[in-house]
């Protein structure tokens, strides 16, 4: 595992345009955000470990066609993942599952780059 740390870095990193970790997610502009989201938006650290999760999620998507997981059940996995997210209320709470998520995303980009 260790030796795909690198190349899995460069994956993602080709994902991330510079401003991903400068502004607020996009759909901060909503009208409609609930508690969770206002409190995700008006805070950088979450708004940026945001900003990671959609931009790891968006690499594990681009594993289309390979075996596991792909992309229905993914697609799926994140929707009951934000379900969650949304209940919570401290901000702790919230990062934890944010580094929950990206973790898991992570290791399903590492088991797509194992040989």
């Amino acid at each position: 595992m260790t030796k795909l740390l690198p190349l899995l870095i460069i994956v993602i990193s080709s994902f991330m345009p510079i401003s991903a970790f400068t502004a607020q997610p996009v759909w901060c502009s909503k009208t409609d955000l609930l508690d969770t989201e206002i409190t995700i938006c008006n805070n950088k650290t979450l708004s940026k470990a945001d900003s990671l999760l959609d931009q790891m999620y968006r690499a594990v998507l681009s594993f289309r066609g390979l075996e596991g997981m792909w992309p229905d059940e993914v697609t799926s996995n994140q929707r009951d993942w934000f379900e969650q997210r949304n209940t919570l209320s401290e901000k702790s709470d919230i990062l934890d599952a944010y580094t929950t998520r990206i973790k898991a995303l992570t290791q399903m980009l590492i088991v797509r780059l194992q040989p």
